[in-house]
């Protein structure tokens, strides 16, 4: 009921009462005109009635005067409240005045839901402050800037173009390669290919630029003079227009990364965002996805060959395309075996091993996720914060999703078996709020409805957390009846709880832990019971301070971004959530209860650090389940579109889907990062006895060196490092 009456607006209201207005003023005149009217009258002041009724069983009165007080000092609310002072009257008298006293119960029926709709409809939305701002082009910001550019050309993107006359977002995303994870070969066959001097220019190669000049003066051919750096920078921030313009910004911009970035970064970072063609209607975007789709291998596993045969395919993708013109294909690879025989990068057997046939496919397929879930999420989260950001033909915005974490989130959630008339919505965060991966419904094809970004449902039992964190900032100290409590989400007891504590500190420790969504529902028992709408991004994000030990932000989706007009965009440090201390850690041995003892202790199997909160709508109607992991904050919610009950659907139900998606992401993330560190460590410290050990065997003196330093390297340059995934 909450959530219908809050998708009211006043503009409905004001509109349905001239409506009313200009029917018993033009419904006719003589006996049939008066007995329309007055049936008509009847019947929707029944109507008005009932709905009045329902609103008064679900907001108690004392609740109204919270209502009315908060909206008394918000500009939107105070002009809602005087339409409708002004329009329950006006109807009144306009029915008074033409059809006499008789009708005057119901006209006043009908302005008392008028009131209380444009008072629902009002209630402000707790939205935060921009979090994006423009980057100046002073020293002050030119770490800002520097950073925004690695953000860019480091991570996924989503690009705005124009399409059949609408302008679309578009996401350039694919799984990326680290600086380290990048071959030796490919790496030496791309810089002998493509850029011979990448190790000696800062950017831009005056070498390369001559001699492209002088070729065209002379009518010889027309051979471009980019730099690897350059062609990134065209690739990555700016458009594939031909001009003097747009080349002296590229010549900026590439010599601002290399001050920005170190050699290696800038070769993972030109490989991930090559585009290598076409594949099943999407651009093939990152050589590691490029592995996948042409050689079913991954890219650490190709020959040398095969990784010729992707240098062969940047010159252009189309032209070079092996299933469309194979034969011009291997010409072109040949060609690029050639050059890297002359620069020696591998033997003459090596090369005549690689010009050979290459080996049949492998069995590895590519991902290809759904990242339209993903998209929404991100450009409705920018309207919000960067409002001043035009989402224009040109525009880019550096994003944090993760290929690899969305695929695997889909792939757990096919797996779940859901019943047929079941829909869904996850979301998967990392400890610093960055969102990887988000599914919005079950099949993108067969309803665009992203419920993870615009569904508003009752939070049900996931509403302790605020209770239960508010009661903490109190005072109230946990013992094992509150822990027991907690794990089997006791309505009774939060709701005694809530009424200790007030439901104004419950809001605002909801307040303070992300949640935006409007609270009209404000008596103790009704917030203890979760009957006020949210959406399941801000409910997932309110985790993260417990998830990361107090020191939680506010979910984000973009790591910066670059306007149309060359403007670029810094994410500011998130808000942090202020909680008194010894809450954060007290929570988290409430919510790691629910899975060990509570509420999801069956459901929850394969995830040994799990904790989280269940949530069960009225009837059955919504299934909750919003958690942590080590290295991640996923929420879900399954129910139905029309709000119907499901018989069976709990909270439980949600839990056990979050036990398989989190499982599929931890498969893709590694061990959690305590485990990781306690074993690198451990392996670090037995070769070190070891090599000591052996070297003290050959009477050696243990004794540290200096690397190595390579001739004709360039200057070692490694800021710092730009995680793309958590």
């Amino acid at each position: 009921m909450s959530a219908f009456v809050s998708a009211l607006s006043p503009v409905a209201w004001i509109a349905a009462g001239v409506f009313f207005s200009l029917v018993f003023g033009f419904a006719g005149s003589g006996r049939r005109g008066r007995t329309f009217r007055r049936v008509y009258l009847v019947a929707v002041g029944l109507a008005a009635l009932a709905f009045a009724g329902a609103l008064a069983w679900f907001y108690r009165p004392a609740s109204w005067w919270p209502i009315l007080r908060d909206m008394a000092g918000d500009a939107r609310g105070a002009a809602a409240l005087l339409a409708a002072a002004v329009a329950g009257p006006w109807l009144g008298a306009r029915i008074r005045r033409r059809y006499g006293p008789a009708p005057t119960l119901l006209a006043l029926a009908l302005a008392a839901p008028l009131l209380a709709g444009v008072a629902q409809a009002a209630e402000p939305h707790h939205a935060e402050a921009p979090t994006y701002r423009t980057i100046g082009a002073g020293e002050a910001d030119a770490a800002a800037r520097r950073a925004a550019l690695r953000a860019l050309v480091m991570s996924n993107q989503i690009v705005f173009t124009r399409r059949d006359g609408a302008v679309l977002p578009v996401c350039r995303c694919g799984p990326k390669l680290e600086a380290d994870e990048v071959p030796r070969l490919l790496a030496e066959v791309l810089t002998a290919t493509e850029d011979k001097r990448f190790y000696d220019h800062y950017g831009v190669d005056p070498i390369g630029v001559a001699r492209a000049a002088f070729r065209l003066v002379t009518f010889r051919s027309v051979e471009g003079g980019s730099s690897l750096t350059q062609q990134l920078v065209k690739n990555a921030l700016l458009s594939p227009e031909r001009s003097l313009a747009r080349k002296r910004e590229e010549a900026a911009l590439a010599q601002e990364l290399e001050a920005a970035m170190s050699k290696r970064e800038i070769l993972a970072a030109y490989l991930n965002q090559a585009s290598f063609g076409m594949a099943r209607g999407r651009e093939i975007i990152g050589a590691k996805q490029a592995a996948l789709v042409f050689y079913g291998r991954e890219i650490d596993e190709l020959t040398l060959g095969e990784q010729a045969g992707l240098v062969a395919l940047l010159r252009g993708p189309t032209l070079y395309s092996p299933t469309r013109n194979p034969a011009r294909f291997e010409a072109r690879r040949r060609l690029v075996l050639d050059v890297a025989q002359r620069a020696g990068v591998a033997s003459a057997q090596e090369i005549a091993a690689a010009r050979r046939a290459m080996r049949a496919r492998g069995a590895r397929a590519p991902q290809w996720p759904e990242t339209r879930w993903f998209v929404e999420a991100a450009t409705a989260d920018l309207a919000r914060r960067a409002p001043g950001f035009a989402q224009a033909p040109g525009a880019r915005v550096a994003v944090s999703l993760v290929v690899d974490r969305q695929a695997a989130l889909e792939q757990a959630t096919a797996r779940a078996g859901l019943a047929g008339d079941l829909e869904l919505a996850a979301i998967a965060m990392g400890l610093d709020g960055r969102i990887v991966a988000a599914q919005g419904g079950r099949d993108y094809g067969a309803t665009q409805f992203n419920r993870a970004v615009t569904m508003r449902r009752p939070a049900a039992s996931t509403a302790k957390i605020f209770v239960y964190a508010a009661a903490l900032a109190a005072g109230e100290r946990v013992g094992a009846q509150t822990t027991q409590r907690f794990a089997e989400s006791d309505n009774d007891f939060a709701v005694a709880l809530a009424r200790r504590v007030g439901a104004e500190r419950v809001e605002a420790m909801a307040r303070a832990l992300g949640l935006a969504s409007p609270m009209p529902i404000r008596d103790a028992t009704n917030v203890a019971l979760g009957a006020n709408a949210v959406g399941l991004i801000e409910l997932s994000g309110a985790m993260l301070p417990f998830a990361a030990q107090g020191a939680g932000a506010r979910p984000y989706a973009a790591f910066a971004l670059r306007g149309a007009d060359g403007a670029m965009w810094a994410r500011e440090a998130p808000g942090r959530a202020e909680l008194p201390a010894g809450v954060a850690p007290a929570m988290r041995g409430l919510l790691r209860s629910v899975v060990t003892q509570g509420t999801a202790r069956n459901a929850i199997r394969r995830l040994d650090f799990a904790a989280g909160k269940t949530g069960t709508g009225e009837d059955n109607r919504d299934g909750w389940f919003v958690g942590y992991t080590p290295r991640h904050v996923v929420g879900v919610w399954l129910g139905r579109d029309d709000n119907a009950p499901h018989p069976g659907l709990t909270g439980a139900s949600a839990a056990a889907l979050f036990d398989g998606i989190g499982a599929a992401l931890a498969a893709q993330s590694g061990p959690p990062p305590q485990v990781a560190l306690r074993a690198a460590r451990a392996t670090s410290s037995k070769r070190r006895v070891a090599s000591s050990q052996e070297q003290a065997r050959n009477g050696v003196s243990v004794v540290a060196k200096a690397p190595a330093k390579r001739v004709g390297a360039p200057p070692r340059r490694e800021p710092g490092r730009f995680a793309l995934w958590p």
